[in-house]
């Protein structure tokens, strides 16, 4: 699931997102959320609105270290990279789930 080397890469600050105004929001008559990133990114757009992209990846991921982390994985390597080991694998299920579960849009102005 995670590989070692984009794990550590994304530990290293970034200068410029390409994400960056990219704002993603529910889409209406979506289907149920078939995996726990897709539960926790509803549960979040359900609460919040339409928020930036990388910030609802932020969340999900941090929670799901926190939840790898209530089962015994501070132990692993999971313990020294923290939440950012997960955001590439969250990013990329949130663009898939694009146009089916929410939205992601360009937007100006945003941040």
């Amino acid at each position: 699931m995670i590989r070692v080397k984009e794990a550590l890469l994304s530990l290293l600050p970034r200068r410029n997102s390409p994400r960056e105004n990219i704002i993603i929001r529910l889409a209406q008559g979506s289907r149920q959320p078939a995996t726990r990133v897709e539960q926790l990114a509803l549960s979040v757009l359900a609460s919040q609105g339409a928020i930036p992209l990388d910030t609802l990846a932020e969340r999900v991921a941090s929670e799901l270290y926190r939840e790898e982390l209530r089962n015994g994985a501070g132990v692993l390597d999971i313990g020294l990279f923290g939440s950012r080991v997960f955001t590439s694998d969250v990013v990329r299920e949130l663009e898939a789930g694009d146009g089916v579960l929410w939205e992601i849009r360009h937007e100006q102005g945003v941040r």
